[in-house]
């Protein structure tokens, strides 16, 4: 006789029920589990469609701060006199010459302080001849503003006097230098560029990189971002249109991804400069990652949910 059979029907009963209550309570664990994962979920999905409108919100206001501090300035009368102050006392520079001992400055600027910088951060060791000035005018001013230049290669900005330049470009940057860099400063941009719109010649730079003084339609960055986009105001220079670039790696900046904004400067209905503006990746880094705070704002230890849900 089986062991089964043996059991009271009253046994048998109480199993059964056992067995039902537990199947029970089982089933509704279950879907009470499926009902808190999806509420749970849909609350995180609500929670990052929310932070991704906020962060959308944030760079665009950037975005159209800087852009709109741009045409502002290019339609300011003040900055379309400075292009050109600066480029008629750049030309002078052309009739300059350096001697042998300012040449090797120079030359050791780029071998021992511009190009081992930018080589940390390309696959392949950067040549000198394909970075150095190819113009007296650029080998004088860049002499006289950046290797001679006490600062580091961040701070080449501090120096507001070059005492040994002898052109009127010395006057010229004196009176006009500190009031640019207040304004870097104040709205958060990394450079501004004034050029001359019929040589490409960046005639001022509130940075001093290795691009001031150079040509940006024959000089060594005509192929970078900002190159193209002088080139392309020079072939199509709308009066008050402001034009982008977006971000590429860009060597004066030591090939960190780089974005410009600019316009061409008009005078008496003559395209005579163009203004641009460098916009740094930093911001938006800072906007994207709370800061590096992704914790703080439910975005876990790393918030690479967030940037796929954002990017997709």
């Amino acid at each position: 006789m089986s062991y089964l059979s043996r059991i009271s029907i009253k046994s048998k009963l109480l199993i059964m029920l056992l067995g039902v209550s537990l199947t029970s309570v089982l089933i509704i664990g279950f879907l009470s589990l499926r009902t808190a994962e999806r509420a749970l979920e849909e609350s995180i999905r609500s929670q990052l469609t929310s932070i991704r409108s906020i962060k959308s919100d944030q760079i665009i206001t950037y975005f159209d701060g800087i852009s709109n501090f741009t045409a502002s300035l290019g339609n300011n009368i003040g900055v379309v006199n400075d292009v050109a102050d600066f480029t008629f006392a750049y030309q002078e520079g052309a009739e300059q010459s350096l001697t042998e001992e300012e040449h090797q400055v120079l030359t050791e600027y780029y071998l021992d302080e511009y190009l081992p910088l930018l080589a940390e951060n390309m696959a392949e060791t950067p040549l000198p001849v394909l970075y150095r000035p190819r113009t007296p005018a650029a080998s004088y001013f860049q002499y006289h503003y950046i290797a001679n230049n006490p600062y580091p290669f961040d701070q080449k900005s501090e120096m507001i006097t070059a005492e040994g330049d002898v052109t009127t470009y010395k006057r010229i940057h004196e009176a006009n230098h500190a009031g640019y860099r207040a304004l870097r400063d104040k709205f958060g941009f990394d450079d501004l560029y004034l050029i001359d719109i019929d040589s490409g010649v960046i005639v001022y730079s509130i940075s001093k990189a290795p691009d001031f003084g150079t040509s940006l339609y024959t000089g060594p960055y005509r192929n970078s971002g900002l190159g193209q986009l002088a080139a392309q105001i020079r072939n199509n220079p709308e009066q008050g249109v402001l034009q982008a670039v977006d971000y590429r790696p860009y060597p004066p900046a030591l090939n960190a991804p780089t974005g410009f904004f600019a316009m061409p400067l008009y005078r008496d209905n003559e395209a005579i400069g163009i203004l641009a503006v460098q916009v740094p990746l930093g911001p938006i880094d800072d906007v994207m990652t709370s800061g590096g705070n992704w914790e703080e704002v439910g975005l876990g230890s790393t918030g690479e949910a967030y940037l796929c849900l954002l990017y997709t």
